[in-house]
């Protein structure tokens, strides 16, 4: 009888040790998967041409786009106009996004901390001084979009898009035919 005690103890005391090795092998695997994902996507922002090169983001002197890492991003960029925020994403198994706010423009940034669109309006102030490096921005006629970014892949009387794979550049008309709202946004980037 006290074999099996001492057994049954010792089966416990085994399994309670396994499983504190796998809880640490898991954490470690999440980090690195983050780190990598987050490294993965900075070097596709750097080397990036066509439409996200062209759609990258000239704001306070500093100049980036989606697929930079947004904590880099955001301690050149100066003070925001309200503090950051997250929410949930309604995609499934998405992580929490990071909303930053400047004059003008917000950044959103996925769970590890990569930009994965970036928003002019009027909302949070005068969005005037946010540009893609070509000079668009807010005001920006549909014969400016097309100069600078080609042949939009749709166009209304609302506004007009432009995609290259999974990323996007997308204007909303005011009444005076002047976008009134830039979405830029790479949905390749992992939230």
């Amino acid at each position: 009888m006290k074999k099996k005690i001492v057994c049954a103890v010792l089966s416990t005391a085994l399994m309670a040790v396994a499983l504190c090795g796998c809880g640490s092998k898991e954490e470690a695997t999440t980090a690195a998967a983050t780190e990598a994902a987050t490294e993965a996507a900075t070097e596709a922002a750097t080397e990036a041409t066509g439409l996200a090169a062209k759609a990258k983001v000239v704001f306070n002197g500093v100049t980036f786009g989606c697929g930079e890492k947004a904590s880099d991003v955001v301690a050149k960029l100066g003070d925001q106009v309200k503090p950051s925020d997250k929410t949930q994403p309604c995609i499934p198994g998405a992580g929490e996004v990071t909303h930053y706010y400047y004059n003008g423009m917000s950044i959103d940034a996925s769970q590890y901390d990569v930009i994965c669109s970036i928003h002019f309006t009027n909302e949070d102030g005068d969005g005037k001084d946010a540009k893609t490096v070509g000079g668009i921005g807010l005001g920006s006629k549909g014969d400016d979009f097309k100069a600078e970014f080609g042949t939009p892949s749709s166009e209304d009387e609302y506004g007009l898009s432009f995609d290259e794979g999974e990323f996007y550049v997308n204007a909303v008309y005011a009444d005076d035919g002047g976008a009134m709202s830039i979405t830029i946004e790479d949905l390749s980037i992992q939230l």
